[in-house]
């Protein structure tokens, strides 16, 4: 079993979210850049998510996960898969620019 991280801040500043103006552009964003400060308050600052210190130094394998047909648990296992797979495409989403739509 991993030990838990010492280095988690749970006193990370989560900011509020913007508020609408009704210009589609800025109000876009708006929204990118306060899911890119919420997620980084919440994942990177807060240390809560480290993967590190949820898994067993070199026996995690993100494409080795356990099938939630075959756990005692298989909701969770189901629920955990999925997270894990929004948590990756939220992360790619958010290390690569976007481009704001145009009017």
């Amino acid at each position: 079993m991993a030990t838990q991280s010492t280095t988690s801040n749970v006193n990370a500043v989560v900011p509020p979210p913007p508020r609408f103006t009704g210009d589609k552009q800025a109000d876009f964003l708006a929204m990118v850049d306060w899911m890119q400060s919420f997620y980084s308050a919440t994942v990177v600052e807060s240390g809560l998510l480290d993967p590190s210190a949820q898994a067993t130094p070199q026996t995690w394998d993100p494409n080795n996960l356990p099938s939630p047909a075959s756990t005692n648990i298989a909701t969770a296992q189901q629920t955990a898969n999925l997270a894990y797979r929004f948590a990756n495409l939220i992360n790619q989403t958010l290390t690569h620019p976007v481009t704001p739509p145009t009017p």
